[in-house]
């Protein structure tokens, strides 16, 4: 009877699994896929962001900025750049709550797999004190944000902001409740939506 339970739980598990992340473990069908370096993300992924989050006092902004220029020295900074290939692009600081984010927060985009084997792992060691929410860019902000994020450091509960969750629901299926928590990995998200 164990074994049955664990059947119809994978079952469940698979069920529920987006058709993202179903694509993802079908794009890896080899030992050679995988030794084999990316020329882009698996579909539908474009892109990823890293969004650092610090703490509202002088001491976490000045501890935000020094990380933001340690990225910037490191691996560059091509958030004027136009035209051609782009590397990371360093945006500033901001010290007050925007889009979903309600922390302080900069952020860091990139649209190679390259630059997320080298700057996901280097976050993972130099971040400081910092959380860093990094997530895909794959046309649902709001499963990108939530359902398809990975925390490095620890993980913060926040809040969206009821204005974006109710610009962005229409990019999912999943209803969203007047008082839900939605788990999300490591972290729960807190949706109102009234």
């Amino acid at each position: 009877m164990g074994g049955r339970q664990t059947t119809q739980k994978q079952t469940q598990d698979k069920a529920t699994m987006s058709s993202a992340s179903q694509t993802l473990i079908k794009s890896a069908t080899s030992k050679e896929d995988l030794l084999t370096p990316p020329r882009g993300f698996p579909q539908p992924i474009t892109s990823y962001d890293a969004h650092i989050y610090f703490e509202s006092n002088e001491e976490g902004t000045q501890s935000a900025e020094r990380l933001r220029q340690r990225i910037i020295e490191e691996f560059g900074n091509d958030a004027d750049k136009k035209e051609g290939p782009r590397g990371v692009r360093v945006y500033k600081l901001w010290d007050h709550p925007i889009g979903p984010h309600t922390m302080n927060m900069f952020e860091a985009d990139f649209d190679s797999p390259a630059i997320f084997a080298k700057l996901v792992p280097w976050l993972q060691l130099n971040r400081g004190p910092h959380s860093v929410l990094v997530h895909p860019h794959t046309g649902n902000s709001y499963l990108d944000h939530t359902q398809h994020a990975m925390w490095i450091g620890q993980a913060r509960e926040y809040t969206l902001w009821i204005s974006w969750v109710k610009d962005h629901r229409h990019d999912t299926n999943i209803a969203i409740s007047t008082e839900s928590v939605l788990d999300v990995g490591c972290t729960s998200l807190r949706e109102v939506v009234k």
